[in-house]
């Protein structure tokens, strides 16, 4: 039997990923199947549990894994910046990584939330009654704030934020105005990026 490649593998576990995403988007993780992401993979069984074989628990971790990890780099790139951002430019850019397709400042975002945004709105839902999502979401969340917070601590020690809140109180300000802008865009489909990034300019430089 032909040894099977590296790159073959990844292709074969980003497939089955790409399925559990559509999936987990348009049904939720309570209302997704494995048959479900294994006919969307278009996969057998047992090649969809070879890569996962922790199922639909293991594919809910990789999904956040590849929703969050990209969002807390983003944010350590410009903690480790030469010059600093104001935290209007900070936002929008970090924002961006969990809403891809962010317009240009003063545009209005696309009505359609996009498939990562309809996962967290999902992922808050199911929270509640899924002590493993809960502990996954939980997880995601510490991780971007202890990412923030380094963030502000080095604007406040460059005088960028003179805002007299902590380091922790202005990154929980961050949070606050970035989860309310999906619940509002997801209710109305008017949240206005730019107009809340120079607010936090406002309140915080």
């Amino acid at each position: 039997m032909p040894k099977v490649s590296a790159e073959h593998r990844k292709r074969q576990a980003d497939r089955i990923l790409a399925a559990a995403v559509h999936c987990f988007a348009e049904n939720g993780f309570h209302g997704t199947s494995m048959d479900q992401i294994i006919a969307g993979a278009g996969m057998s069984s047992s090649t969809v549990y070879r890569y996962y074989p922790g199922g639909k628990t293991q594919l809910i971790r990789a999904v956040s894994a590849v929703r969050i990890g990209p969002l807390v780099r983003r944010i350590e790139e410009l903690t480790a910046a030469p010059q600093p951002s104001l935290p209007s430019e900070a936002f929008e850019k970090s924002l961006a990584i969990l809403w891809p397709g962010l317009p240009a400042s003063g545009k209005q975002l696309p009505a359609e939330l996009p498939q990562s945004t309809r996962i967290a709105l999902n992922s808050w839902s199911e929270a509640t009654r899924d002590s493993e999502i809960s502990r996954v979401i939980r997880g995601n969340y510490l991780a971007v704030r202890a990412a923030l917070v380094a963030l502000v601590e080095r604007l406040q020690r460059d005088g960028v934020i003179t805002s007299p809140l902590d380091a922790e109180g202005v990154s929980e300000l961050i949070l606050t105005t970035s989860l309310g802008l999906i619940g509002e865009q997801a209710l109305s489909g008017t949240a206005d990026v730019h107009a809340a990034a120079l607010r936090l300019d406002a309140l915080l430089t």
